[in-house]
């Protein structure tokens, strides 16, 4: 029953991280940087939708699996 705690703190800590990059990204955009900095600004943005597009669905368990009641 452990697993469960440790892929929420673990859901929760890609999704901190992704909302983080995501800011440094918007970041990036916003102010007068180098054209390489922006370049690498939509490099992040385009990694991230990859990454969202990307994350598997939530294990589930016996005690959230609808299907084995």
């Amino acid at each position: 029953m452990v697993e469960k705690p440790l892929d929420d703190a673990a859901a929760r800590t890609e999704e901190e991280l992704a909302r983080l990059l995501s800011d440094i990204s918007a970041e990036l955009r916003l102010h007068d940087v180098p054209e390489r900095l922006r370049m690498l600004a939509l490099e992040l943005d385009a990694a991230l939708a990859r990454r969202q597009k990307d994350v598997a669905p939530a294990r589930t368990t016996p005690e959230t699996d609808a299907t084995d009641r």
